[in-house]
């Protein structure tokens, strides 16, 4: 069952409510994948991704708590530690699961995720609204204020996992909803989308194949096209190494983010970048 965001779970207005989107997108991932003989794989990945979101959001909760003098901090603390003891024991349970109870395991994890959601960050949480409220008046975080300069800026995703894709959309759609979002699965797919819709950013993973991330920046930079060849590119990637972190900049990229990433990380690389941009109008593309 596909859970959606609602105004009724807003805490905060902020990074809180952020980063709730992104666990329900990755919940609702999880819930989607169809459970075959090559799905432990994918099914593991998913809950490691959502182990280590949860884990960040956490923290940036626990501080919010801290900041708005939240008197129920230590038992709130407490679930979170119960949460992510089940996150490890899931995934250890996975490595065992054999093929014929491989369907019995999945539905047995949606289940404890969408109650999760339910008992933790609906109900829980919400006990946070009048506090976080104090916070300017609307519960903003004062770094969290919106930036009138990213209104309809048009955003590409280079991934070849649908389900980074979809995390991704759901990023950016907690960043501004009216971003002009759309995908590309592989290298060759990019370049040649990049070439008919000139996205003025393009959000690309390092480690896909047949062709790299890298691979496929360096040849957008002796695209034909001068314009196409300047076209902002923002590198993401689970390796933190230094000779990728070097092959990147040398490529005259504009960030590399470290995966899981928050909608804070992006939005303010995509600030970097487009300080100066006039926003324009746009119906946002996410879909």
């Amino acid at each position: 069952m596909l859970i959606l965001w609602r105004a009724t779970m807003s805490v905060d207005g902020g990074q809180i409510d952020r980063d709730h989107q992104v666990l329900i997108a990755i919940i609702n991932e999880f819930s989607d994948i169809a459970v075959t003989h090559v799905a432990a794989d994918r099914l593991q990945r998913t809950l490691l991704s959502l182990d280590s979101y949860a884990k960040r959001h956490f923290s940036r909760e626990e501080e919010l708590q801290r900041t708005i003098g939240f008197p129920h901090c230590d038992s709130h603390h407490r679930e979170h530690l119960l949460l992510v003891d089940r996150l490890t024991r899931f995934r250890s349970e996975l490595d065992g699961t054999k093929i014929a109870d491989l369907g019995a395991a999945h539905e047995r994890m949606t289940g404890f995720l969408h109650h999760w959601l339910i008992d933790h960050v609906i109900k829980s949480d919400l006990r946070m609204r009048p506090f976080a409220a104090r916070l300017n008046g609307v519960g903003h975080m004062p770094h969290l204020q919106e930036s009138a300069n990213l209104a309809g800026l048009s955003v590409m995703i280079v991934d070849d996992e649908p389900f980074m894709q979809g995390t991704l959309k759901a990023v950016l759609r907690a960043i501004d909803r009216s971003l002009g979002v759309t995908t590309a699965g592989d290298g060759e797919t990019a370049l040649r989308r990049i070439g008919e819709l000139r996205p003025e950013v393009v959000l690309c993973d390092v480690n896909m194949k047949p062709m790299s991330g890298l691979e496929m920046v360096t040849r957008l930079r002796s695209h034909t096209d001068p314009e196409l060849r300047d076209t902002a590119v923002i590198m993401l990637t689970a390796d933190s190494g230094d000779a990728t972190i070097q092959s990147a900049t040398r490529l005259n990229t504009r960030g590399y983010l470290v995966k899981p990433v928050s909608p804070n990380q992006i939005r303010d690389r995509l600030n970097a970048i487009f300080r100066d941009r006039q926003p324009v109008a746009a119906a946002a593309a996410l879909g």
